[in-house]
């Protein structure tokens, strides 16, 4: 109508701050969850060397009480990692922080040489999965195209293979180590024995949480990233 004024034009917003934008896209939450997961997970490996030896069961009857044993003890911690790698965080900071904390934790490890037990396992296994978690997830995240994942799967497959089989290897001297396996792979307790075995290296870690990242960036479902 005649005689209104128009309303002054609105300022642009400005751009968010890096503690909002955070906030939006759920990265605390997400680290929340991530945080709880590698928790429970070392609350779990106590609660099973709590239980462990009062299971009525043989693992040195046979050799397929032994398979068994390693396998249920390798199942539980092969679904840790798959569950603490879907929850890690692709923030570079969080995860050169979190790597960092993790790193020291190990060294002390090594360092203070406790002895065996279920306490220093559990703190063992609460920062390699933080490290691989956060290594993993940090990579996958930043794989610009899902192809990728192809040439990453053949890469690290060779390699793998190399770092086993090699008399220098790293996998092949780190097995031949019960001390760096301590620090470098994680363990589980072996039902019906009080003995706490390692089944898991962190390098597998690594990529099970770089594949994940990566086909969740992609939108690709786990059947077919896992192919």
């Amino acid at each position: 109508m005649a005689g209104r004024r128009a309303p002054p034009p609105s300022e642009p917003p400005g751009p968010p701050t890096s503690v909002g934008l955070w906030l939006r896209v759920g990265l605390w939450p997400r680290v929340g969850r991530w945080s709880l997961a590698i928790l429970g997970a070392s609350i779990a490996l106590v609660a099973s060397a709590l239980v462990a030896p009062w299971v009525p069961f043989d693992p040195t009857a046979s050799e397929a009480s032994a398979l068994l044993a390693y396998g249920i003890g390798f199942a539980c911690v092969s679904g840790l990692a798959l569950v603490v790698s879907a929850l890690a965080p692709s923030d570079a900071r969080i995860a050169l922080a979190a790597m960092a904390l993790a790193a020291a934790a190990l060294v002390a490890l090594v360092v203070s040489a406790p002895a065996p037990g279920a306490l220093p396992s559990a703190v063992a296994l609460a920062a390699l999965l933080t490290l691989g978690t956060a290594a993993g997830a940090g990579i996958g995240h930043r794989i610009q195209h899902a192809g990728h994942l192809s040439i990453v799967a053949v890469v690290s497959s060779v390699a793998d293979v190399a770092s086993v089989l090699a008399p220098r290897g790293p996998s092949h001297e780190i097995s031949e180590s019960p001390a760096l396996l301590s620090v470098l792979a994680l363990s589980w307790p072996m039902i019906g024995t009080a003995r706490i075995e390692p089944l898991l290296g962190v390098g597998d870690v690594v990529f099970v949480a770089l594949y994940l990242a990566a086909a969740a960036r992609h939108g690709l479902s786990l059947a077919r990233s896992s192919r």
